[in-house]
C-alpha cells in the first residue's frame, strides 16, 4: 500500500555500509547519520536495500506513518543480517498478523530477506454498560448515531451506519476500503438515540481516536457517560437505570417522623403495559426506603404506571392512587389529576403526600351533668365557720347539762316514792 512512512536505524554497536547523504528516489527515499533511512511505501513496490547492511549487524525498522484510515503499528522490528545475506528476527518473533519474514528471490537466488508489515484498518468497539456495574454484560437494542467535526466546528452526520448494539450489547464502527469513517485527529460526536428497556439516554460525548486506532486519551469530553483504557479500542458507554427517589410527607410538605412506621406502595402498569423485563405483574411491598432496589431498571419511558399507597404511616391516611410516566431522562409527569404526589426534576425526588386522620370527637357533658364547683373559702368565711361550730358546741354542752339534771331529779323522785311505799308497809305490819 502507498501511504506509509517507516525508517530504519542500526541498532546500538551496529551500522550501515553507507556514509554521507542520500535523497530522491521514488520511494522518497533519505538518509541522515541521526534519523537513518527514511522513505514512502509506493504501491506495487517494495522498497529494497542493496548495499547498505552488513552481515552479523541488527537493525531497527519502524513505521513513523501508516496509510491513510490504517491504525500505525505500535511494534519496532528488530532484525540481524547472516552471511548468506538472509535475515532473521532478533529475540522473540513479531506478531504474524503484524510482521512476517518472507523469501526474496534475486538472481536466481532465493532467500529470506523480506519483510511484510501489515496495517489493520482503524476500528473501534461500543459497548453498552450500566454505569452501575461497569464490569458487567452489554445490554442490547443500544441505538447511536454518529457525527464528525467539520472544519468549521459543525457537526456533520456520517450517514450509512447502522449503529445498534448486540446481544452483548456491542457496536462495531471500522473503516473499509469503501468507507474511511474514523481518522486520527477528527472529532467525533456520539449521540444515544435509544436506550436499552429501562435506562435513561446517555448524554452526548465527543471523542478522537489516535494514530494507533485507540481511543485518544484524554479526548472523551465526558468521563461519567463514557470511558476508555489506554491503549483500547473499546469504547465504553454507561446507561443511568430509570428509578425513583421517594419521600413521605404530611398534607404541608413536612416530612413524617420514622417512629410512625413507613408507608408501603404497590406499582402497576396501566392497560397493555409492561415493565422492562416484560412483567405485567404489580410490584409490591415498596417503600421509601427499598423504591431504589425495587424500581432498578424496571420502569420504561412513555408508559404508565399507577402508584397506590397500601399502608400509611400510623395517624395517617391513606393516600390516593395517582398514575405517572418516566420520561427517557427519567423524569416523572402525572397522567392523573390527583394531587397526591409531586415531582422535583432538580432532585428528581418524587413526594407523595399523607393526610393526618382526624381525632375521635367526645361528648361534652351537659351544665346540669357537670359536678358542682367547690370554690375555696375565704379567710372571713373560715373565721365564721369556726365561730359556729363552737356556739354549736356551747349550745349542745349546755342541752347535756340540762338533760342531765332532769335525769338526776327524776332518779331521786323514784328513790323517794320507794321508801315511802317501804315505810308504810312496815306499819301495817305492826298494827295486825
Amino acid at each position: 500500500m502507498s501511504g506509509a512512512e517507516f525508517s530504519l536505524k542500526p541498532a546500538e554497536g551496529s551500522s550501515f555500509a553507507f556514509t554521507g547523504t542520500l535523497s530522491g528516489s521514488m520511494h522518497n527515499m533519505q538518509y541522515t547519520e541521526a534519523t537513518g533511512f527514511t522513505w514512502n511505501s509506493a504501491e506495487g513496490y517494495p522498497m529494497v536495500l542493496t548495499g547498505y547492511l552488513i552481515a552479523g549487524d541488527t537493525y531497527v525498522l519502524t513505521e513513523i506513518k501508516a496509510p491513510e484510515g490504517y491504525g500505525l503499528s505500535r511494534e519496532s522490528y528488530r532484525f540481524t543480517v547472516t552471511e548468506e545475506g538472509g535475515i532473521e528476527w532478533v529475540g522473540d518473533a513479531p506478531d504474524t498478523k503484524l510482521a512476517a519474514l518472507t523469501d526474496y528471490k534475486e538472481d536466481q537466488k532465493t532467500l529470506t530477506n523480506q519483510i511484510n508489515v501489515y496495517n489493520d484498518l482503524i476500528g473501534i468497539s461500543l459497548k453498552k454498560l450500566d454505569v452501575n456495574v461497569p464490569d458487567g454484560s452489554g445490554y442490547q437494542d443500544a441505538e447511536f448515531d454518529l457525527y464528525r467535526t467539520d472544519e468549521n466546528g459543525g457537526l456533520v452526520k456520517i450517514e450509512g451506519l447502522v449503529l445498534r448494539s448486540d446481544e452483548n450489547g456491542v457496536i462495531e464502527i471500522k473503516n473499509t476500503k469503501d468507507q474511511m469513517i474514523l481518522m486520527p485527529g477528527v472529532t467525533y460526536s456520539l449521540l444515544e438515540t435509544k436506550a436499552p428497556l429501562g435506562y435513561e439516554l446517555a448524554d452526548a460525548f465527543t471523542f478522537q481516536v489516535d494514530e494507533y486506532g485507540s481511543i485518544k486519551e484524554g479526548s472523551i469530553s465526558d468521563q461519567e457517560t463514557a470511558a476508555a483504557q489506554k491503549d483500547s479500542s473499546v469504547l465504553q458507554v454507561f446507561d443511568k437505570p430509570i428509578t425513583v427517589e421517594l419521600v413521605k410527607t404530611d398534607s404541608e410538605g413536612k416530612t413524617i417522623d420514622s417512629s410512625r412506621g413507613e408507608a408501603e406502595f404497590t406499582i402497576t402498569p396501566s392497560e397493555n403495559g409492561t415493565f422492562a423485563d416484560g412483567s405485567t405483574e404489580a410490584i409490591t411491598g415498596i417503600t421509601p426506603s427499598n423504591i431504589g432496589e425495587m424500581l432498578y431498571a424496571k420502569l420504561i419511558p412513555g408508559q404508565s404506571y399507577e402508584m397506590a399507597e397500601t399502608k400509611a404511616p400510623d395517624g395517617y391516611k391513606l393516600a390516593k392512587p395517582f398514575t405517572f410516566m418516566v420520561d427517557v431522562k427519567g423524569n416523572i409527569t402525572f397522567v392523573s389529576d390527583e394531587k397526591t404526589a409531586k415531582f422535583d426534576q432538580d432532585s428528581s425526588i418524587l413526594t407523595v403526600l399523607d393526610e393526618q386522620e382526624e381525632p375521635e370527637e367526645t361528648e361534652e357533658p351537659t351544665e346540669t351533668e357537670k359536678p358542682a364547683k367547690t370554690e375555696k373559702p375565704t379567710e372571713t368565711e373560715k373565721k365564721a365557720e369556726t365561730q359556729k361550730s363552737a356556739q354549736s358546741q356551747s349550745e349542745n354542752a349546755a342541752k347535756t347539762a340540762d338533760t342531765t339534771q332532769i335525769w338526776l331529779y327524776v332518779l331521786m323522785l323514784c328513790v323517794s316514792g320507794m321508801a315511802g311505799i317501804t315505810l308504810l308497809s312496815g306499819r301495817r305490819r305492826r298494827r295486825k
